[in-house]
């Protein structure tokens, strides 16, 4: 028996001993082999010298094949997880299907998220309109409109400088109409307190005054708050009547503003000290009645005639102060018209100007936040919908329509063919 077949025979054995222990074969495979290289190696040395064959160089193709046993893994296996949380709506395959890249797997409940989309849409054209609104070239309404805001901002402030004027000359008007009543009201109210009309030797206040403190002492305070408050009364009308009488319409301003409330302070003193008189006379009366006796007749004229002042005084002064009012609003509009002017002129001057740049910047900003809205929207509510990210075969299916899943949730696994 040759070498070489010696040795093919035992390659046979070995190859059948493989196909039983695989892991110690390929051990002893591998020892024999190194052992057989060096064995044949030595007898050929041994036997013969080395000898060459010659021959000619031709192109050819080398062929290498492997074989070997075991079992076929998967080029590419991928679970495919789900990006939300929701009900499965639909699950169009099953286990074991093949299916195509881009094919639905499972379908989700996009509902809240097709709504957020639908917002982001709006949201995004209202931006843009203000956008376009801002940066359109001011029409001819517009430009009109505004037009007549100023000149209606100028009209206003002329007829705030004409009330004004005309609040001056009312303001007069009343501090003359005040001082036609007034010299009548203060000369009856003299004669009503320190007039004679009880006995020729006593004033009319010491006559109402010594004979209700008979009964009662308190009459003393009547009268002397009487008599106080008739002299400040007194003073303040001299002086006041002085200045009106040095008064004109020509006065300035100034002094007609004095005048109208130095005439509105007379008028409030006056006021007072008619009251006064009233509660001395009414507590006279008061006190005969309690104790029975009937008070002088002429007690209830002055009473009737010093209400009727009282009632002259309050007008007045009712009327002063409604001219300090109307002085004072007329004084305050002129400025605000002012203003308003200014603001008119220069919303005109922008409106012919076009929009500040600096506004069109931010609504650009705002447009682009808007449009990165949409998109983030969009791209939320493409993961309801799971695809196959490459073609293959459905090796596992964990979800079916109804079930309600979170993120994270392995919907499939898929393998390449």
């Amino acid at each position: 028996m040759s070498i070489k077949n010696y040795c093919k025979k035992i390659l046979i054995k070995i190859g059948k001993f493989a196909k039983k222990h695989k892991l110690i074969s390929a051990l002893i495979i591998a020892g024999l082999a190194l052992g057989a290289y060096y064995s044949v190696k030595a007898l050929n040395s041994a036997s013969q010298e080395k000898t060459y064959v010659l021959g000619q160089v031709a192109k050819g193709t080398l062929l290498v094949t492997v074989s070997g046993s075991g079992q076929v893994s998967a080029v590419n296996q991928l679970d495919i997880k789900a990006d939300i949380s929701g009900d499965v709506l639909n699950v169009p395959f099953k286990k074991g299907d093949v299916v195509q890249t881009g094919a639905i797997l499972a379908q989700i409940d996009s509902q809240d998220a097709q709504q957020t989309v639908r917002e982001a849409q709006v949201n995004l054209e209202t931006a843009q309109l203000a956008l376009e609104k801002l940066t359109a070239p001011a029409d001819n309404l517009s430009l009109l409109q505004a037009e007549n805001a100023l000149t209606q901002a100028k009209n206003s402030l002329q007829n705030a400088q004409d009330n004004l004027v005309k609040s001056y000359e009312d303001s007069y008007n009343a501090a003359t109409s005040a001082f036609l009543d007034l010299p009548a009201v203060m000369t009856n109210f003299q004669s009503i307190l320190y007039g004679n009309d009880f006995s020729s030797n006593q004033e009319n206040i010491d006559y109402y005054a010594d004979n209700a403190r008979t009964y009662d002492l308190k009459a003393m305070d009547y009268r002397d708050i009487a008599n106080a408050s008739y002299t400040a009364a007194r003073t303040a009308y001299d002086k006041n009547f002085n200045d009106y009488k040095a008064a004109n319409r020509s006065s300035s301003n100034s002094a007609i503003e004095s005048l109208i409330s130095e005439t509105y302070e007379t008028a409030k003193k006056i006021s007072d000290a008619l009251k006064n008189a009233n509660n001395l006379i009414q507590f006279y009366q008061d006190q005969l009645t309690g104790k029975g006796f009937n008070p002088a007749a002429l007690s209830n004229t002055h009473i009737n005639n010093i209400n009727s002042y009282i009632s002259k005084a309050n007008s007045i002064l009712g009327s002063m102060f409604s001219m300090k009012n109307s002085i004072e609003s007329a004084k305050q509009s002129i400025p605000q018209a002012q203003i308003a002017i200014q603001e008119k002129a220069q919303s005109l001057t922008d409106l012919k100007a076009g929009a500040d740049p600096l506004d069109i910047r931010s609504s650009q900003i705002n447009v682009d936040q808007k449009k990165n809205a949409l998109l983030d929207a969009q791209a939320k509510l493409a993961d309801y919908t799971i695809r196959a990210p490459f073609a293959g075969q459905l090796a596992d299916l964990t979800v079916a329509k109804g079930d309600a899943i979170s993120s994270g949730t392995i919907i499939a696994t898929l393998i390449t063919k």
